[in-house]
């Protein structure tokens, strides 16, 4: 079986058009219609959905900024936000312009990591801004310490200015009172050998993500230096983007190259009762943080809601300056469009087809019904004006629930978006092997759209439980599979991805053995016979795929079990595509982030052959050629979302190449403080 996803906006839930083409399709089901021709009719439909909405797309100039403020206007129009529109357009589009960044051809918007919303109670709503830079909610360590510097030369570290501890517990015995007096001088060398090499390339300001010892802030402090302990890793990140700056794990390493020269201004103020660092005035700042200040928690956090759509919604069209007319007209103007094309088509695969149009629909009819006017009246009159020439941009008012032309209500959604809604709604198929019978022969495919890249894995149950990850840079690569080949003794080639050249990464990960062992005594550990993975038997996965929920199901048994030991229990792995419905426009992260793929390994029922069995999982990975891969271990203390320590494994490809590291296959090995 294939089953492939599209990305729509994480920060948009899509809207019914998926549902209702399921709807539909439901019908010519029940008439014994097979699916490949349904299939085969909505892929058609879908490549005339795109055309007819890129012919009624409406270019964008991208630098004509009340044009942009309009587009942003649109968005937030219904919502709380709106008494202060023009504020909070001028706030997204700002902070969306800062953080823009082209490399190489590819724009790069990546508003969640370096476009910080601060809310701060109290104040009044006109007082929000968007820095040019980066506000932290920290004060310098020293209340000697300067808090106003011009021009800053800026260190960031992520180690501690402190004397290093053992990572075990060390104990030390001292007969000497000079023994004593001598370990003391040694941290303070240690200490003052630090603050030198920071000395050594006269910075104004040292930032850190740890503690700095009270030794070391007296050293620094005699040298006119300011310093701020324990910053988020994340805003440290800000920072870094924002002036210029290098992130440098030792002090020793430290050259002026890592200092960072881009501020203008490092300033501490009080706001209320707490103090804020303020370093601003930055001459090319790709991060900025947005100061809201309102009434209340509630308040500022419906504003940042509100502002975050609109952020959104600047982003999609700065990176496709393509726009379609919303309430429903796009959706009305493809519908005739199929309608019309339909009608000179032949064969049973005209009505599916047909169906689409009818689908489409269902946008302003929902309209319609939100406003509580006449559906049939009104959803008839837009029909008929559609069949005027000119008319393509007509659609419904939705606070009267009316006929409007959108383009003088200036009701415009990105294009983007409307494709990729498009594509998701019908972009779920099926592929399977007519001739082969066996259970076993699952293949399942989760395919992920981004803005110019596209993610494949395509997870299989012939032989050990495997999975393929590729990156490719084309967001239209396609997964082909030749069964016959596949099937056979030398499978070698039978899956492939189109185009060739578009494939960037590609890894394959191998659930080969599951081991079993208990410890007689605590010098003894006893293994039990090994479960050969290979040797599974696996149920056809076509019963536990869930469409709505993007999940599915690898459950098996082994073939031979003389020990009894699954005669009520089985071994599954669950999938899951995209929790949230959409992945981030880079790569996937951390494993327990919605926008990741992921896999659960599950051994549920399985009887123990011994007293106080553990039960190992192996597993192997192979990459292609031209990539070295190396396993690297992560450890946080300061996540941002979830403050627990926790240690990521990550298997990262460097090309030969290229220099950049490439990971998209990532686990959380070890939690501590959470479940």
């Amino acid at each position: 079986m294939l089953w492939e996803r599209g990305d729509p906006n994480p920060n948009r839930l899509p809207p019914p058009t998926a549902g209702e083409m399921l709807s539909v399709a439901e019908h010519f089901l029940e008439q014994q219609m097979h699916p490949t021709v349904i299939i085969g009719a909505y892929r058609k439909a879908l490549d005339d959905m795109i055309h007819v909405l890129k012919k009624i797309s409406t270019p964008v100039d991208v630098n004509n900024r009340e044009m942009m403020l309009k587009i942003i206007k649109s968005a937030i129009n219904t919502k709380a936000i709106n008494r202060w529109s023009e504020l909070a357009c001028s706030i997204a589009l700002d902070a969306v312009r800062t953080v823009e960044l082209e490399e190489n051809g590819r724009k790069e918007i990546d508003i969640k990591k370096y476009a910080k919303v601060e809310k701060i109670p109290g104040g009044f709503s006109e007082d929000s801004c968007v820095l040019r830079g980066i506000m932290v909610n920290k004060d310098v360590t020293h209340p000697r310490m300067r808090r106003l510097i011009k021009n800053p030369r800026i260190v960031l570290l992520d180690c501690s200015l402190e004397y290093k501890k053992g990572e075990s517990q060390t104990d030390i015995e001292i007969t000497r009172e000079e023994d004593f007096a001598r370990i003391l001088q040694m941290e303070e060398e240690y200490i003052q050998q630090i603050c030198e090499d920071l000395l050594r390339v006269k910075p104004d300001l040292v930032i850190t993500e740890k503690g700095i010892s009270d030794l070391a802030q007296h050293y620094l402090m005699r040298a006119n230096i300011s310093a701020v302990r324990r910053v988020r890793k994340t805003d440290n990140n800000r920072i870094a983007r924002a002036c210029g700056a290098r992130i440098v794990s030792r002090t020793d390493e430290l050259r002026e190259e890592d200092v960072g020269t881009g501020a203008g201004l490092f300033e501490v103020k009080k706001i209320g009762d707490e103090y804020f660092a303020f370093i601003t005035d930055c001459k090319d700042p790709k991060a900025c943080t947005i100061v809201l200040r309102g009434a209340s928690k509630e308040i500022l956090a419906e504003v940042e809601r509100n502002l975050q759509d609109a952020m959104q919604v600047c982003r999609n069209v700065l990176v496709d300056p393509q726009l379609v007319p919303g309430g429903g007209a796009a959706e009305m103007a493809v519908s005739h469009a199929l309608t019309e094309k339909s009608k000179g088509m032949t064969g049973v695969e005209q009505w599916p087809y047909r169906a689409v149009a009818q689908a489409l629909e269902v946008i302003p009819r929902t309209l319609i019904q939100n406003c509580g006017a006449s559906t049939i009246r009104v959803l008839t009159s837009l029909r008929a004006k559609h069949t005027q020439e000119g008319s393509q941009t007509w659609g419904v008012n939705g606070e009267s629930g009316a006929l409007a032309d959108m383009k003088e209500l200036g009701v415009w959604e990105p294009l983007a978006v409307k494709l990729q809604t498009y594509k998701t709604a019908v972009e779920v198929s099926m592929q399977y092997n007519p001739g082969w019978n066996g259970s076993s022969v699952n293949v399942l495919h989760v395919r992920s759209v981004g803005r110019g890249d596209s993610l494949h894995y395509v997870w299989s149950s012939i032989g050990a439980p495997a999975v393929l990850l590729v990156a490719t840079r084309s967001p239209s690569s396609a997964l082909s599979i030749d069964w016959s080949r596949l099937l056979s003794p030398a499978p070698a080639g039978a899956v492939w991805i189109e185009p060739p050249g578009s494939v960037v990464y590609a890894a394959a990960v191998v659930f080969t053995k599951l081991f079993e062992y208990s410890k007689a005594d605590a010098s003894e550990e006893v293994f039990y016979p090994t479960y050969d993975l290979s040797d599974f038997s696996w149920d056809s996965i076509n019963r536990t795929v869930n469409h709505t929920a993007l999940t599915a199901e690898l459950r098996g048994v082994p073939t031979s079990d003389p020990s009894g030991s699954f005669s009520n229990g089985s071994l599954a792995f669950r999938v899951t595509a995209y929790e949230s419905g959409g992945r981030d426009g880079a790569l996937p992260g951390l494993l327990h982030t919605a926008n990741s793929s992921k896999v659960e390994f599950v051994l549920a029922g399985a009887a123990p052959r011994g007293n106080g069995s553990r039960f190992v999982l192996e597993v192997a990975a192979v990459e292609g050629r031209g990539a070295a891969s190396r396993l690297r271990s992560t450890r946080s203390i300061d996540d941002e979302y979830t403050p627990t320590i926790f240690e990521t494994l990550s298997l990262v490809a460097e090309s030969r190449n290229d220099s950049s590291a490439l990971s998209f296959l990532q686990w959380k090995a070890t939690a501590y403080g959470s479940q």
